[in-house]
């Protein structure tokens, strides 16, 4: 209707006239409304919501094929969500996408709560729970919440008990009954539908990008969010299930539907806005088709002028393509996110401190500001091309009024009577037995029309009943002296015979003065209308372009640099997968630039990516430590580089780092020390000294083990203990730990001397009481670790070691050890990193008061020795 109205009121006007020549004006408005009536109720039932949804949806599937997702379930499981898509349309709100938006989470969140949301991991590689783990905090998870009993408020301390009472073996099944306590399932489809929301915004106003793109952002999104689940859910041995996996593609697919389905609705409704708009235009044009208009030259004139404009307007915005194609589409790609970030990359040796300091810590800020430079030289040339159009439209227009004064002054200069020209020049054909003014009004609209053209001038004219009127020479000598028109002038007035069909023009006079009137008034209009498209075109090709600009914005989860891959570039791959996987094609970053450092030594980490061996341990951004292949493979949405060629790699970060390394460490306030280059880690000795005395090999008080079961004793407890540390360190890649044992009672026995980790077989250190003795002697225990520190002292392969001393006693030994303390005191002590006392049941508590000051250790008061695996478990994990 919006493209063929001029055919569609063409044909109405015949058939409501049939053997009519006019009727009059009122039948005219009732004729036209009733046609309006029927005509746009037809057009407006053809919009079917649910046809419109299910389209939607299986457009979506169709593009989810190309990407092979196995988690989409069935085309007809999706398609039972119709029934409440189609309530969707019932919502009134400003924002109706994003309210959308928010009823779908809801609807997806209320289905994730009826599935079995986790799965066990496989037994071969069990995780073991740390007391820390269950003190961190977790984006996805509540385990406080799960952790907080009744009456007690004290989470540490129920903590504490999971791990002592070694519930953490069953902590999978635990998670897996209450996973609707500990997993924040809301937030998990919150997260995602702010992020889809996001992208949303940006693509809504760009031009129809294609739909596999769109598609692509989306299924990041959930990629990312099923990885960063799963690592949490990792810890505890549980990931979640193939049941929410495809609950979250559900609402991926739903999402997208919607964004689709908003898009058809919105063009629907502008196409009925702009009918609408046009109603009175066209019930006018038609009115003029079908009745007689008394003297209508006035509305002739206007309706004109507007014709003449709109199209030289049409014309004006034509002009955008061909700029766009001229100016924009040249410099896309130097506006491009990928293409900034290496000409960024190629100019930090020039780059004042201040400048790298910022591309740093907010490259994408300074990409932004890249953009707006270019863009700024790019807009002024722009906006100078539609400059001279909208020069050239404006000369059109004044020529435009020049032609029609001109028409008026050959009128009077040819001595014309404007109340009788129209009478004067048109005699009816031979064949023609009466003489219509109707007809000649039609004649005098047509014969201008062909002048406006350049068309040549006929003998006769015929009008639409087939009247025939034979033009007066006089016309022809008129018509000598008038204005020549451009070419461009002509175009315009060719497109408008139609238009001219349905004019009248009687007065001559009164219809060229009204035309003329208009000049100043409508030429102001047109070049503010001309200034406003201008204004607009400019901030949707910028905002075009920005969206376009927007680059991936994942980070190395190694390094935190951005990655630099431009994933639309393989659109037939989501990114993160396959041959689209993250990568930092120009290189790593040291990662000390986002604020890692070792704890160890507090240097920053002067490592890149592509310089770490499989076999390396790295520290995690959530304090795990983890071997490089590990970290890979959990993270296998990033491509970490070949290992061939990362040696040689070469970047320009080594520069940037010695240029702003200190100001950097300064930055993140974290105690960070800057280095050019990393000390070799020291390696932590872990020095064991045990008491095997007769009280830690019997059950005592000290146990609260009440069950049927056989008590344990303390030393068995101890081993326990011994055994869990061993575990958590191996378990943290603590590979390079070295161990040594020396077990006291009345003397003291070295068991292992400076033995890896990973050789130490606990049961070693178990023997009979005879070996050490039943008494406690802190002197001969504190002798042995002084010939120890001795020895290592003097070997040079030990230079790099960081001792750390766990000092176990339940004892009441019978002297202090006052010259050995001293000893290790005035010469030992700098060797020694930590020293921790740990005081069993019913010991000397002031005594081991004195060795924590005398070696300012930390005593830890441990009341039963079920906590023994407590204690030692956070040494683990804090060493």
């Amino acid at each position: 209707m919006m493209q063929d109205n001029d055919s569609i009121l063409r044909q109405f006007a015949i058939d409501t006239l049939s053997e009519n020549l006019s009727i009059d004006r009122s039948s005219a408005v009732e004729e036209f409304e009733t046609m309006w009536k029927n005509r746009f109720a037809s057009i407006e039932s053809k919009f079917d919501s649910e046809v419109q949804w299910k389209q939607s949806i299986e457009l979506v599937c169709r593009l989810y094929d190309v990407f092979n997702q196995d988690a989409l379930p069935s085309l007809d499981n999706i398609l039972t969500f119709l029934p409440f898509l189609v309530t969707l349309d019932r919502l009134d709100e400003t924002d109706v996408l994003h309210e959308s938006l928010l009823k779908i989470r809801n609807e997806c969140t209320c289905k994730a709560s009826n599935i079995n949301f986790l799965v066990s991991q496989s037994t071969t590689n069990v995780y073991k729970i740390c007391l820390t783990d269950l003190q961190k905090q977790y984006t996805y998870l509540n385990i406080y919440e799960f952790l907080v009993i009744p009456n007690d408020n004290d989470s540490k301390s129920t903590a504490k008990r999971w791990i002592r009472s070694d519930l953490s073996k069953d902590f999978c099944q635990e998670i897996n009954n209450n996973w609707q306590t500990i997993v924040r399932v809301s937030y998990c489809f919150e997260t995602f539908i702010v992020s889809v929301h996001e992208i949303f915004k940006l693509k809504i106003n760009d031009e129809p990008s294609t739909g596999i793109i769109l598609l692509q952002d989306i299924l990041g999104i959930v990629n990312k969010l099923i990885q960063d689940m799963n690592q949490e859910l990792n810890i505890f041995n549980v990931s979640i299930s193939k049941s929410f996996e495809s609950i979250l593609h559900i609402c991926a697919v739903l999402s997208i539907a919607l964004f689709y389905y908003h898009q058809q609705k919105t063009h629907f409704n502008s196409i009925i806005k702009s009918i609408e708009q046009n109603k009175a235009k066209w019930q006018h044009c038609f009115i003029r088709m079908v009745s007689i208009q008394e003297n209508d030259n006035e509305n002739i004139a206007n309706d004109l002028v507007d014709q003449f404009l709109e199209i030289l307007f049409q014309s004006f915005d034509q002009q955008k393509t061909e700029i766009h194609r001229k100016y924009v589409e040249n410099e896309r790609a130097t506006l491009n996110w990928y293409y900034i970030m290496k000409e960024l990359d190629n100019e930090v040796y020039e780059a004042t401190d201040d400048w790298l300091m910022r591309y740093v810590l907010h490259p994408t800020e300074i990409i932004i500001e890249r953009f707006d430079q270019r863009w700024t030289k790019l807009e002024t040339k722009i906006r100078q091309q539609f400059n001279i159009y909208m020069n050239s439209h404006l000369e059109t227009i004044d020529e435009f009024f020049h032609v029609i004064k001109g028409i008026k002054i050959s009128l009077k200069l040819n001595d014309e009577n404007a109340l009788t020209l129209v009478d004067d020049i048109f005699e009816p054909s031979s064949n023609s037995f009466y003489s219509n003014p109707f007809d000649k009004k039609l004649c005098m609209a047509k014969l201008i029309n062909q002048y406006l053209s350049g068309e040549p001038i006929p003998a006769q004219i015929t009008v639409k009943n087939d009247a025939t009127y034979t033009l007066q020479r006089k016309w022809q000598e008129i018509i000598n002296t008038m204005p020549l028109l451009s070419d461009q002038l002509k175009d315009i007035f060719r497109s408008m015979k139609s238009t001219f069909e349905t004019y009248t023009i009687i007065y001559t006079n009164t219809f060229l003065d009204k035309i003329i009137s208009q000049q100043t008034q409508k030429k102001e209009v047109f070049r503010t209308r001309m200034t406003a498209f201008v204004e607009s075109s400019c901030c949707s090709t910028r905002e075009r372009l920005q969206t376009q600009l927007r680059g991936c914005q994942a980070q190395c989860p190694c390094c935190k640099r951005l990655c630099d891959v431009d994933h639309r570039l393989n659109n037939a791959i989501p990114a993160g997968q396959g041959e689209n996987r993250h990568q930092c094609q120009s290189g790593h970053q040291i990662r000390g630039m986002s604020g890692i450092r070792y704890e160890l030594t507090n240097e920053a980490s002067t490592l890149r990516c592509e310089m770490i061996k499989d076999n390396d341990a790295i520290v995690t951004s959530r304090g795990r430590r983890q071997k490089w292949i590990d970290f890979k493979n959990i993270h296998d949405d990033w491509n970490f580089g070949d290992p061939r060629i990362r040696e040689i790699q070469n970047t320009s970060c080594t520069y940037i780092w010695s240029r702003i390394g200190e100001q950097l460490c300064q930055n993140f306030g974290n105690g960070m020390k800057f280095v050019k280059q990393n000390s070799p880690l020291p390696t932590n000795h872990f020095i064991f000294l045990l008491d095997h005395s007769g009280s830690m090999n019997q059950t005592s008080s000290i146990s609260k083990n009440i069950t049927r079961q056989r008590k344990l004793t303390p030393w068995e407890h101890l081993l326990k203990a011994v055994r869990e540390f061993i575990q958590i360190r191996i378990q943290n890649e603590h590979h390079t730990d070295q161990l040594t044992f020396i077990v006291f009672g009345r003397r003291a026995k070295r068991v292992y001397d400076r033995e890896k980790i990973d050789h130490i077989d606990v049961d070693r250190l178990n023997m009979s009481m005879s070996t050490c003795g039943k008494s406690t002697n802190f002197n001969a225990v504190f002798n042995k670790l002084i010939e120890t520190l001795d020895e290592i002292r003097h070997d040079p392969m030990c230079n790099n070691f960081r001792q750390i001393i766990i000092f176990l006693t339940d004892g009441e030994p019978y002297f202090y050890p006052t010259s050995e303390l001293e000893c290790l005191s005035m010469h030992y002590k700098s060797m020694i990193a930590h020293f921790w006392i740990m005081g069993l049941g019913n010991y000397n508590k002031k005594m081991l008061h004195k060795i924590s000051e005398d070696m300012q250790g930390q005593l830890m008061d441990i009341k039963e020795s079920e906590d023994l695996i407590e204690a030692y478990s956070e040494i683990a994990n804090e060493s």
